[in-house]
């Protein structure tokens, strides 16, 4: 029991000076903020990240908001571990969302044309859009302009893409993925 205190007493005060951190670079942070580990920062925030209240990041959780990207995470966000966030302009993460291990989220990737290197040629970004009471399981890939909608649940090792046209509640699978049901009313 003793431990248990210990460790909420722990993350709490991780959260607290991540908060700090972030305030002190311009970025906006709620109230209640928990960090089970540091998170790694790949560029220095300066004002363009945006955290609700009571979320929750756990262990090697990566921040990678480029210089004019912004990352906005609504109310009540559960992030488990082992989890990139990469932003080259906008990813939105709505309230009420649970984003489990090995999830990558990126609203960009590298251009491919013929005739000059992958890794000269500029990130081609498109935002993306997480909405409310989202779940997101384990191994997922959202990339760029993705638009997840409500309710919905991204099933293990989904590659969800820009071109998948979601509704709300739906529940997706697969590699690219597709609609494989829908969230129905508990009994």
């Amino acid at each position: 029991m003793l431990i248990h205190r210990f460790r909420k007493l722990f993350y709490r005060a991780m959260g607290l000076v991540t908060k700090v951190f972030l305030m002190s670079r311009g970025c906006q942070v709620g109230k209640s903020i928990k960090c089970r580990g540091c998170i790694s920062f790949r560029n220095i925030p300066s004002g363009n990240i945006q955290i609700g209240n009571n979320v929750t990041f756990g262990k090697r959780v990566t921040l990678d908001v480029h210089p004019g990207g912004k990352l906005v995470i609504g109310n009540n966000v559960n992030f488990t571990q082992d989890i990139v966030i990469s932003c080259a302009t906008t990813v939105t993460i709505g309230s009420d969302v649970i984003v489990a291990e090995h999830v990558s989220i990126r609203d960009a990737d590298h251009g491919t044309n013929i005739g000059q290197a992958i890794a000269c040629q500029p990130l081609v970004s498109l935002p993306v859009v997480i909405e409310d009471d989202v779940w997101i399981a384990a191994g997922v890939r959202v990339l760029k302009g993705a638009l997840v909608k409500k309710g919905s649940i991204l099933a293990s090792n989904t590659v969800y893409l820009g071109s998948v046209s979601g509704i709300e509640c739906g529940i997706y699978g697969g590699v690219p993925a597709r609609l494989i049901g829908k969230r129905e009313f508990g009994i």
